[in-house]
């Protein structure tokens, strides 16, 4: 399987983009998903999940849109990585991993970065390092 994919997908509440954003990350093999702007207010039912994520990427932590706005979520292959911990704030999303073949650690941050800039401190501030 191939690295991380970073896709800022503009929404997925339309079942023809569910479709795309599913059948190009299957396609590539990825083992990460980082997914901005899914206008989603909640992904928590993995029924929803199914319609834009393939079956390698069953796991996956998100921060909800704020109405129409933002939404980020990451997604990975559990067969490949273990997530250890996680960081989750308004305007990015922290996921800790450990590689199941080497036992190596590294951090993915997502980050959705709001188009108002009236919004650009509280995302400096949720961007500091952990």
């Amino acid at each position: 399987s191939y690295g991380p994919l970073s896709w800022n997908v503009r929404g997925l509440g339309d079942d023809g983009k569910c479709k795309i954003v599913r059948d190009t990350l299957s396609a590539r093999n990825v083992t990460i998903a980082c997914i901005q702007e899914t206008k989603l207010r909640s992904v928590s039912s993995p029924a929803k999940a199914r319609n834009f994520l393939p079956p390698n990427l069953s796991n996956f932590h998100c921060v909800d849109a704020a109405g129409t706005r933002g939404g980020i979520l990451t997604a990975w292959d559990d067969r490949a990585l273990a997530m250890t911990s996680f960081i989750t704030r308004r305007h990015s999303l922290t996921l800790f991993f450990m590689s199941r073949a080497s036992d190596a650690t590294f951090a993915v941050m997502n980050v959705y970065a709001p188009a108002d800039h009236h919004d650009s401190q509280h995302f400096l501030e949720d961007c500091q390092p952990c």
